[in-house]
């Protein structure tokens, strides 16, 4: 495990410590010490654990996967990232498919902007367990899973460079989640696609699309995990459709992505705080960042909180109420408008522009 590798290649050694605080902007000034009782300093196991993630990540962000491989085969870890993929042949490419498998690839490929070079990939993407257990896309979706994974986690680790590492996680867990994978399934139609023989499926679609708003992106009820997995499935189906190339399948995942978050989605039941990062995350997208103030004023025995949400100096959202949560809740809720209709604004400008351009 890493807590082993960690500790063959020393690196207790170069950990550097402070008992002042464990930010990074202090350590520079005593960068490079050497503490007394270095060597009596116990290490929690996670620890050294995490060291060798953050140093994974470094040469990552450095190089990329290239420079990951090289350094994983080079401490004993043994990978061959691009040659672990191969492409299964699942349906005579040779055969045409029937017009009912046509007509969902056309939906699909419409929706995506992508033309399946394998259309059997696609396919196996979209069927469900009920059709044929042999080959669902379960095997698929367990690809994606790690593959959006890591795209997703990446983008918000480079976009919100100042977050810590608390709010980080946050992010990426709610742009990550079922709920949120679904919005963007019926978003680019993959429940349409779905090929699936059961009613409990049929029915819970069913339920999920017809309270799900498109114009308000908003989701009254949480989403069935089918809707997350086709989206996973599809996703995997990208990959392999392009002989293993990630950043080809985040080309055409990253629009439908960024362009849903830029549309200020809210989750079913999720908290107040889970909404905040939410809307944290669609200004990151947006360029934009926001500030909270709260005051709390008491009078008769009331208790009134009011939240503020500011872009720069400017107050996009004002509400008040007798909880902080209640007051922030409220805020949220309008400033997800603003932001809308803001990005509304920029989009009609953006094209305004680009008709002007010719």
């Amino acid at each position: 495990n890493l807590c082993k590798i960690s500790r063959v290649f020393r690196v207790e050694k170069a950990l550097q410590y402070t008992t002042k605080s464990n930010k990074l902007r202090l350590w520079p000034t005593r960068f490079g010490s050497v503490l007394e009782n270095q060597s009596m300093t116990k290490l929690a196991v996670k620890l050294l654990a995490d060291c060798m993630e953050a140093i994974t990540g470094l040469f990552f962000t450095s190089g990329k996967i290239p420079a990951v491989e090289s350094f994983l085969n080079r401490i004993g870890i043994q990978t061959n990232f691009y040659g672990h993929f191969r492409v299964e042949r699942l349906l005579d490419l040779n055969s045409a498919l029937c017009a009912d498998q046509e007509r969902r690839l056309s939906i699909a490929e419409k929706a995506l902007k992508y033309k399946f070079r394998n259309p059997a990939l696609f396919m196996q993407a979209v069927t469900h367990r009920s059709i044929d257990s042999s080959t669902p896309y379960e095997k698929l979706e367990f690809l994606g899973d790690s593959l959006l994974n890591f795209t997703i986690t990446n983008y918000i680790y480079e976009k919100f460079t100042d977050a810590s590492p608390g709010t980080l996680t946050e992010l990426a867990a709610l742009a990550k989640s079922n709920d949120f994978f679904a919005m963007i399934s019926v978003s680019l139609r993959l429940h349409e696609c779905l090929w699936y023989h059961s009613e409990c499926v049929s029915q819970s679609l069913q339920a999920y699309v017809e309270c799900f708003d498109i114009q308000s992106h908003d989701a009254k009820m949480s989403a069935p995990k089918v809707l997350g997995d086709v989206l996973e499935s599809t996703a995997a189906a990208i990959f392999l459709d392009s002989g293993g190339r990630l950043e080809a399948m985040w080309e055409v995942m990253e629009p439908h992505f960024l362009g849903f978050i830029r549309k200020a989605p809210k989750l079913a039941q999720c908290s107040t705080a889970q909404n905040h990062a939410f809307l944290t995350l669609t200004a990151g997208v947006l360029n934009l960042r926001l500030k909270f103030k709260y005051e709390e004023k008491s009078s008769q025995q009331k208790r009134i909180v009011t939240c503020s949400i500011l872009v720069g100096e400017n107050v996009i959202s004002l509400s008040s109420a007798p909880s902080k949560e209640r007051a922030t809740e409220i805020a949220i809720d309008s400033a997800r408008e603003a932001l809308m209709e803001s990005n509304s604004h920029r989009l009609e400008d953006q094209s305004g522009t680009r008709r002007k351009s010719y």
